[in-house]
């Protein structure tokens, strides 16, 4: 009788696939849309130096706050300049820490190593993320969804054993994915819902858990 394929060499196998389908965009170079106002022109990112780390942290920029991501340009800048092979790997390496944490959640929700893999793939090569890897702008899709998923992991660890070291792991990787990118708003909604997946009922206690979320996030 042949043994089933080991969920780990599943997911390895999403993670190879995953980076094949993207690693054309190692070769690209910046683009004349949105990368200027981002990070070729912005003068904030410049430094870490207190006044520009100051700035990242009061700026908008296109009317959006995303102060974290500006900080990982900013990081990139340092060390690397302009070298868009560093950018464009990292948007990457991102992506993949994403499919390991959808791989994670489906096998913490019940699927099997095979049915997991297959949703960590859907996840991984699906069209619709394309731009989100490719583009060094939208490093602020892949950076908030690692905090995201991340933040439901913890919170799912909350639930399993009321620690509540877990809760405020969540809510510290709420709030950062929120400083990436504010998609996370709807971060309260989507621990509603794994409360209702793990059967909770709603109670005053399980109420009150949600307020810290509404009010940072």
């Amino acid at each position: 009788m042949r043994r089933p394929i080991s969920p780990s060499l599943i997911l390895i196998f999403v993670l190879i696939l995953t980076f094949l389908s993207f690693l054309p965009c190692l070769k690209s170079d910046f683009v004349n849309w949105d990368d200027g106002a981002h990070l070729l022109e912005n003068q904030s990112l410049r430094s870490l130096d207190s006044e520009h780390l100051s700035n990242i942290f009061r700026e908008k920029i296109n009317k959006i706050y995303i102060p974290l991501t500006t900080l990982s340009f900013a990081l990139e800048h340092k060390f690397f300049g302009y070298n868009s092979f560093v950018y464009h790997l990292d948007n990457v390496l991102l992506h993949l820490g994403v499919v390991v944490l959808v791989f994670l959640l489906g096998r913490r929700l019940g699927l099997s190593g095979a049915g997991a893999g297959l949703a960590a793939l859907f996840w991984g090569i699906h069209p619709i993320h394309v731009e989100s890897v490719a583009w060094v702008t939208e490093r602020k899709d892949v950076l908030y969804a690692v905090f995201y998923m991340a933040a439901v992991h913890c919170w799912l660890s909350y639930l399993a054993g009321r620690q509540k070291i877990f809760y405020v792991f969540s809510l510290i990787l709420g709030i950062l994915s929120m400083l990436a990118k504010p998609m996370a708003v709807s971060l309260p909604l989507i621990l509603w819902v794994c409360d209702w997946f793990k059967g909770r009922k709603i109670t005053r206690s399980v109420v009150i858990e949600k307020v810290p979320y509404l009010i940072v996030l």
